[in-house]
C-alpha cells in the first residue's frame, strides 16, 4: 500500500489516523488507550481528533453496521438525470433517511445511490416516493452477492 502524502500533518497525526481506521478502542477511556500507543497525553489525543473533525479529515467516529445482517434490505439505485432534474433528484435523495451514499458520475446512468429500509415494503415505498418526487425512473439493482472491501489509507 502506498503512503498518502499528508501536508500539515506530523508523524503523530499520521499514526493516530492509522490507529483509528483500524478500529476505535472499545474501552472505558478510548482516547487514553490511543494516547498510550502513541506516547502522548489523553488530552492531546482528544485535541488532535477534534482538529481532524473540525477540518473534515474525520467525518465521524462510530460503528459500521451491516444493514443486511440486521434484516434491512437495500438497493443500489441508478438514474439518468441532467440539469434541474438532477438537482431535484439530489435534493430528494439527500433528505431521505435510508440513503447512505450518492454520487454523480460521467456516463449513463449518471447518478447512483444506495438505499436501505426496514423492510421490502418500506424500500418499495421509498423508491416510489423518489420516482414520483423527481419525475424520473429509477433503475433498482439489488445485490446478488456482496463483496465487502475494507478501505484504509496508509498515512
Amino acid at each position: 500500500m502506498q503512503k498518502v502524502k499528508s501536508p500539515g500533518m506530523d508523524k503523530t497525526d499520521r499514526e493516530l489516523l492509522n490507529l483509528v481506521q483500524g478500529g476505535f478502542p472499545l474501552v472505558d477511556r478510548p482516547y487514553h488507550a490511543l494516547a498510550e500507543k502513541l506516547g502522548i497525553s489523553e488530552r492531546e489525543a482528544r485535541e488532535r481528533i477534534a482538529r481532524f473533525r473540525e477540518k473534515g479529515t474525520i467525518r465521524r467516529i462510530g460503528g459500521v453496521l451491516d444493514a443486511a445482517r440486521l434484516g434491512y434490505p437495500g438497493l443500489l439505485v441508478a438514474v439518468q438525470a441532467r440539469g434541474s432534474a438532477l438537482g431535484r433528484l439530489a435534493g430528494l435523495v439527500r433528505k431521505h433517511p435510508g440513503v447512505t451514499h450518492g454520487y454523480v458520475r460521467s456516463g449513463r446512468p449518471n447518478f447512483w445511490f444506495t438505499l436501505q429500509a426496514r423492510d421490502r415494503k418500506a424500500l418499495n415505498r421509498a423508491v416510489r416516493e423518489i420516482e414520483e418526487g423527481s419525475g424520473l425512473r429509477l433503475i433498482c439493482l439489488p445485490a446478488r452477492r456482496r463483496f465487502k472491501i475494507d478501505f484504509r489509507v496508509d498515512f
